[in-house]
């Protein structure tokens, strides 16, 4: 059970409600401002724990160093081919290793964000607390017009104390908005910037294309394509794969 999420969502009832029952712009306003920033902190911390859980990438790290020990000791590489597998594979651990700290950052953030949304789920109740009491308090004044014409003094009273606090309990919310639309914001660039990070070390590891068998004209020379001469192999029992070689046709050998 979140429970800050729960108090986000019991405040932003029971300002609906009030506002519902006050009757002014300042707290139609607070309701739609409480309702904007319900939040669930609890969901970020576990967010933010998945977020640090770098098993995976320290994993593929190994992974990679073993392959390059084993084509070290194993493989026959030499030359442009090992050194441009070397300087890939460098590159490569260290964009993961930038990815980890990309990830433990974002965990951060997330968790910390979590933070100022609990601390935002305190803070929004007690508004939404203080707009119950003045719905209260509108009852009341109300009902005590009915009892004589001096009562009008206390109505008089409670339309003063409401415009008061009513306007400060706007601007207070206004303030809170707009730091939760401020983090909200850096937590989104952050996480965008994790996301772009991690596209990128999947895609910069190279992988190599094919040795083409033929070139297309203008490449080298211009014209029509130059084929390279590789031979045609097959298969024969005993033999394995050898060159095919053609067959002369009969009475080649002997025409002169």
């Amino acid at each position: 059970m979140s429970v800050y999420k729960e108090t986000y969502m019991g405040a932003a009832l029971l300002a609906t409600t009030s506002a519902a029952f006050i009757r002014s712009s300042w707290a139609s306003y607070t309701a739609l401002a409480i309702g904007i920033m319900v939040s669930d902190p609890e969901g970020m911390d576990g967010s933010a724990t998945k977020w640090r859980d770098t098993d995976k990438l320290n994993e593929l790290k190994t992974k990679m160093e073993e392959l390059k020990t084993h084509l070290k000791e194993k493989g026959t590489w030499e030359g442009g081919a090992s050194e441009s597998f070397d300087g890939a594979h460098a590159t490569y651990v260290k964009s993961l290793e930038q990815f980890t700290t990309a990830n433990i950052g974002a965990g951060d953030a997330v968790s910390a964000h979590g933070g100022f949304t609990k601390a935002g789920a305190v803070a929004v109740s007690s508004i939404a607390a203080f707009m119950a009491v003045v719905a209260a308090a509108k009852y009341v004044a109300q009902m005590s017009r009915l009892g004589g014409p001096w009562l009008y003094v206390a109505y008089a009273a409670y339309l003063l104390w409401e415009k008061v606090g009513g306007q400060a309990t706007l601007a207070i919310t206004k303030k809170m908005l707009m730091r939760h639309g401020i983090a909200l914001g850096a937590l989104g660039f952050i996480m965008q910037q994790a996301g772009s990070m991690s596209e990128s070390a999947g895609k910069l590891f190279p992988m190599a294309d094919r040795v083409p068998s033929s070139l297309s004209g203008g490449d080298l020379f211009g014209g029509a394509g130059t084929q390279f001469p590789f031979p045609e192999l097959q298969y024969k029992e005993g033999m394995g794969l050898t060159e095919k070689m053609d067959t002369p046709a009969p009475g080649d050998l002997y025409n002169t």
